[in-house]
């Protein structure tokens, strides 16, 4: 089978819908799920619409299913969640958890405003974790700075927190810009 990606755009919005639409195929809380031989028919079923819907399609064969492929649109739904929440979760457990959330299809339900909510989710970690390694940072520099030099720790603290200033407001920018 072709890969997914050059398939023409039509194509692949009409296999996520079709696929949407059969509940058995993603949603793994669905009492049918087990059943490989029903998702298999399934899938077999869209293959066929999709034959009929784009005859231009020579890949979709009778025994060639699109289930094969259907991660790479999840990789177009979801291009930025999976990064984050690896930074995000400090257990293997939870990062598992998130894997199986993300393979059973939940990239189907995705709305704009989901995927706007996990661009500013990704803003706000990295400058939650900028704003983290920098007190750190300064507090290590600042033990080595004797207590007869306070205007040097004034003039350092101020510098340190324009640099954060500065850098929030340009992860702020390239955000915008992605």
């Amino acid at each position: 089978m072709a890969n997914l990606i050059s398939w023409p755009q039509e194509a692949i919005y009409s296999l996520l819908e079709k696929v949407r639409d059969r509940e058995v195929l993603w949603n793994i809380k669905h009492k049918d799920y087990p059943k490989k031989n029903l998702r298999r028919g399934l899938f077999g079923e869209v293959s066929r619409e999709l034959k009929e819907e784009f005859p231009s399609m020579e890949d979709l064969t009778p025994g060639v299913h699109p289930h094969h492929s259907l991660r790479n649109p999840q990789q177009l739904y979801l291009p930025r969640s999976h990064p984050v929440t690896q930074k995000i979760c400090p257990y293997p457990a939870a990062l598992k958890g998130f894997r199986r959330a993300q393979g059973n299809g939940s990239f189907l339900m995705q709305t704009p405003y989901d995927t706007l909510l996990d661009t500013l989710h990704t803003v706000k970690s990295r400058v939650q974790k900028q704003d983290d390694f920098v007190t750190t940072s300064v507090r290590g520099i600042m033990q080595y700075i004797p207590e007869s030099c306070t205007k040097i720790k004034q003039s350092f603290t101020e510098q340190v927190l324009k640099l954060i200033h500065e850098k929030t407001i340009e992860i702020h920018r390239e955000t915008a810009n992605q």
